[in-house]
């Protein structure tokens, strides 16, 4: 079975600073632009390698900044979707500038490709139950699929736990891919992805593909740029 896997484009800082300031403007820096830079010509290199193919949720803000990344990303024949313009949590933020983050970094990426831009997460997976509404703005704009919700309980920032944990269709024709959990002792966990990736022993990781699998789903992992590459950015911007 084909699992899927994915790239959050984002500055290992930015994301950071978005977790503790939902009003600050990042102005990324020339440090944070060599760390992505590095990173992902690294990946893109290590993918080619092995001719692996893999979905880059780009911000917009890195579009805009560094045009010529997402020129190679799109270039070595990887699919191009969208991380929002900035990396806002988007549960704080209000309807109109929801549709702002979704609008202005799908139309950037699509003029930079020339081609749609089909694929959506939201920074932080910042989708929950109360604002289970932004899947429709998300369709409105004019995405086929959406990959932001962990069908899990207990997590702070995100989680819809009575999510289908398989890839669906939801009532409003938008496609879920839902993030990768198993079952321990009866609880789903998520698995795969981020810190998640980082912090489980290579066993577990190997075991929930596994797991997965036999099940007959894919399994969805995602990883940033500075997970694979390095951290170079300066900690003074937070």
């Amino acid at each position: 079975m084909e699992n899927i896997l994915s790239i959050d484009v984002e500055g290992s800082i930015e994301g950071k600073i978005a977790l503790f300031k939902h009003n600050f403007k990042y102005v990324r820096t020339k440090k944070c632009a060599f760390e992505l830079e590095n990173n992902i010509n690294i990946i893109l290199d290590l993918f080619s390698e092995y001719n692996i193919k893999a979905t880059f949720f780009i911000l917009g803000s890195v579009a805009k900044d560094m045009p010529f990344l997402i020129y190679n990303i799109s270039k070595y024949g990887h699919e191009i979707g969208s991380h929002s313009y900035d990396h806002k949590q988007l549960f704080a933020l209000k309807d109109n500038e929801i549709k702002e983050q979704l609008y202005d970094s799908k139309s950037l990426l699509e003029d930079l490709i020339s081609q749609e831009v089909y694929g959506f997460r939201a920074p932080f997976f910042s989708i929950n139950k109360h604002t289970s509404y932004i899947f429709d703005l998300i369709k409105e704009v004019g995405y086929t699929y959406d990959s932001s919700v962990f069908p899990i309980s207990g997590h702070d920032l995100y989680g819809i736990p009575d999510t289908n944990s398989s890839i669906h269709i939801m009532d409003n024709g938008l496609i879920e891919m839902p993030m990768s959990t198993i079952k321990v002792l009866g609880k789903k966990i998520p698995v795969l992805g981020g810190g998640y990736y980082r912090l489980y022993p290579y066993l577990i990781n190997e075991y929930a593909i596994k797991s997965l699998n036999n099940n007959k789903m894919p399994a969805i992992l995602y990883l940033h740029p500075h997970e694979i590459g390095g951290i170079y950015s300066e900690v003074e911007n937070i």
